[in-house]
């Protein structure tokens, strides 16, 4: 740890043992801060950041300490492995210091605290929890209180128990939801710190890789997943989608902002909704946990002798659930759930409990909505979460209700889809009958075109994708045709300029896919593209249609229902030719 001398300037490296008291600035960043290579120069005076260092040092002299540490200058931030090194513990090192001066640029002696940028900022919430002596400064560094004085006024600004802020309770105690609710109304400036920012609140550590973008929060929540087993982490607020798109989701989400500091809303079996807030629910994780569920009577008489019931009672020596703890896999999160089949609900077919609930005379247990793939009993399957139902809440016990009672709820092992939306999702396959196509052209031919072609009786083309040559098609019926027009540069000498490419897609057992190239003219009814395919599959020329070329043919067997057909356009002895492939999605 580089900490710099209160008097002297002089930056000095400690280790261990051997790192003396020291106080911690913690603020928020503005133009010309003083960096690790300005403070060794004569330079460092003509910074503005150099002010509030000459402050935090004068104020650290006051208070009879000789080392103060100061993010902007005391890690180099040239070097990446100082840098990652420097986050995953800066944690501690707030938490160790003496005392933490939080300088609030942009408030005025006796103003209210609520309008300082500090608590906008992702970084300042772990330099607000982690140091027990914290004093807060205002822009003229005149003592504003401290984190004790002024309790009240800073629980009510971030939304944290007093007992969090003052020290008396560890933020371990506190659920993972309810730990991301604390960060959801702050920001960082560039998108990566969203989750470097909270790794020392979760206690977890991962290597830095700025230019991931939001897959670092995706491998945040990966991280506190391998270690502990507090579902609360799938209980946040989806976005409302303004296109109306797939209502299939992954079940962690891209950034803390969709952990609502209210809590989650809930629907009740009669339809009512109900906000849930993350500090009231439990987590069924430690003994204590465990012990005070399955001695609730409600709770009691819900299990009887049901899988729950036994699973809950073979507790292993740490009070753990016995049933495999979460893992991360290509496929997705595996997990060992309490799940059961959904009727005549058209965007989700199962509800799982989520391993936590709601305390009182009359416990609810907390549900959250999925679409599964496929039949549970063939394989452990991928299950997506239905972003626009929301979470579920459930009596553990209830007379009048076969649809709440949990003893009807079985143990069960699926993967849970971990890729949120915008991080290359792919949708869900809508049913074991029925076919997802991914088509996507890629066009080596220089300055060629394709566009969708409209023809009655065939499937309308809305799903086109003119940026990026694709097209996607759900719920696809049995057989399937597509014409697309392919507007050809006249230089490369492919004859006309427009030229017709008919996709024919056989959606049954035996999956079987042709690809017409065809002339100047297109079917212009489905029964002309019928007899296109066939008499092209009889071995028979591709009549009327500007008598044809060499077309594809492919059949495949044991495909998942899940397929992308890729199609390329390349020059070949100046002409166009049309090749493809066909491949099963399964993961």
């Amino acid at each position: 740890m580089r900490l710099l001398h209160s008097k002297k300037l002089e930056l000095t490296e400690f280790f261990g043992n051997d790192i003396p008291p020291y106080a911690i600035l913690s603020h928020t960043w503005d133009d010309e801060e003083v960096t690790f290579q300005d403070i060794q120069l004569p330079r460092r005076k003509t910074r503005k950041g150099f002010a509030k260092i000459l402050s935090c040092c004068k104020q650290a002299v006051q208070d009879g300490l000789d080392w103060v540490w100061v993010d902007t200058c005391c890690i180099d931030k040239s070097s990446s492995a100082e840098l990652s090194e420097a986050i995953n513990s800066m944690y501690a090192w707030y938490g160790d210091s003496t005392i933490c001066y939080a300088y609030l640029a942009d408030v005025s002696s006796g103003q209210s605290l609520s309008k300082a940028r500090w608590f906008t900022r992702g970084w300042c919430l772990q330099e607000l929890i982690a140091p027990l002596q914290l004093e807060f400064y205002a822009k003229d560094w005149t003592e504003l209180g401290t984190k004790s004085s002024l309790c009240s006024q800073v629980s009510d600004i971030t939304g944290i128990c007093s007992e969090i802020l003052l020290g008396a309770s560890s933020p371990r105690n506190c659920n993972v939801g309810e730990r991301m609710s604390w960060a959801s109304q702050r920001m960082t400036s560039r998108v990566e710190d969203m989750a470097y920012c909270l790794l020392g609140l979760f206690d977890v550590h991962m290597p830095l890789l700025y230019g991931e973008g939001k897959r670092a929060f995706l491998r945040l929540q990966e991280a506190i997943l391998a270690q502990t087993e507090d579902h609360t982490m799938l209980l946040w607020t989806p976005a409302a989608d303004p296109t109306g798109a797939t209502p299939f989701g992954g079940v962690l989400c891209d950034a803390p902002k969709y952990f609502l500091r209210t809590g989650f809303k809930a629907q009740l079996s009669d339809g009512t909704n109900r906000l849930c807030r993350y500090s009231d629910l439990r987590v069924l994780k430690t003994r204590t946990n465990v012990q005070r569920m399955v001695c609730h009577p409600g709770i009691q008489q819900a299990l009887g002798s049901t899988s729950l019931a036994i699973a809950l009672r073979e507790k292993d020596p740490r009070g753990v659930l016995a049933i495999d703890p979460p893992m991360v896999t290509p496929r997705g999160i595996r997990i060992t759930l309490f799940t059961k089949e959904i009727a005549g609900v058209p965007s989700h077919n199962r509800t799982a409990w989520v391993n936590c609930w709601t305390p009182g005379n009359d416990p609810y247990l907390v549900l959250l909505p999925l679409h599964v793939n496929q039949p549970l009993h063939l394989i452990p399957s991928q299950a997506w979460r239905d972003t626009t139902s929301p979470l579920i809440l459930m009596r553990a016990y209830d007379d009048n209700s076969a649809d709440t009672d949990f003893k009807t709820y079985q143990l069960e092992e699926i993967y849970l889809a971990n890729i949120p939306e915008g991080l290359a999702m792919r949708p869900p396959h809508p049913g074991s009958s029925e076919l997802f196509l991914d088509l996507q052209f890629s066009i080596l031919a220089p300055g060629c075109t394709i566009t969708p072609q409209i023809i009655p009786d065939l499937p309308l083309l809305e799903q086109w994708q003119q940026q990026s040559n694709s097209y996607r098609l759900h719920h696809c019926p049995e057989k399937i045709f597509l014409v697309f027009r392919i507007n050809c540069d006249p230089r490369i000498g492919c004859g006309s300029l427009d030229q017709y490419l008919l996709l024919y897609i056989n959606n049954s057992p035996t999956f079987r896919w042709v690809v017409v190239f065809n002339g100047s003219s297109y079917p212009i009814t489905r029964a002309d593209a019928e007899r296109c395919v066939a008499e092209y599959i009889d071995g028979v020329s591709a009549l009327g249609l500007g008598g044809g070329r060499r077309l594809t043919d492919r059949s495949s067997r044991s495909i998942s229902p899940v397929h992308r057909v890729d199609v390329s356009l390349r020059l070949l002895s100046d002409r166009i030719r049309v090749d493809g492939k066909v491949m099963g999605v399964t993961d």
